[in-house]
């Protein structure tokens, strides 16, 4: 529900951006996703819990790269060599500078995620 919501209400303010019931409903519809509200979120929520739950405390590592440069043929190899498995219970921070299109950074991140049991991102100069 939130996320139709946060749809009609972006609408709204892409068409009027001074429209304050747009702005305000866009806001808390925002705010209502942050906080596990979503269908998306929740779903999302739900599977990890459990396996989560179970896990045996200080197993999970966290690792982080930037520059990855995806849409390069050789960074791309590499990212598709790491193992399928060895990095299932880990995390990956990666800061930045994944790819210069957006088909590069889906890719990228699509791959990355397979590998590792959570995925962080955050934009860098070349996004």
């Amino acid at each position: 529900f939130h996320q139709e919501a946060y749809i009609q209400f972006a609408k709204g303010v892409h068409l009027n951006s001074d429209h304050k019931p747009s702005i305000k409903g866009r806001n808390i519809c925002l705010k209502e996703m942050v906080v596990w509200k979503s269908a998306s979120a929740t779903a999302r929520y739900k599977k990890r819990f459990w396996l989560d739950l179970r896990r045996t405390p200080g197993t999970t590592r966290v690792f982080a790269l930037s520059d990855l440069h995806f849409d390069q043929k050789y960074n791309e190899d590499w990212a598709h060599g790491i193992d399928d498995l060895a990095f299932l219970d880990d995390v990956l921070i990666v800061a930045g500078n994944v790819a210069d299109t957006k088909v590069g950074v889906m890719r990228a991140l699509t791959t990355l995620k397979s590998k590792f049991r959570g995925v962080f991102y955050t934009f860098g100069n070349h996004e």
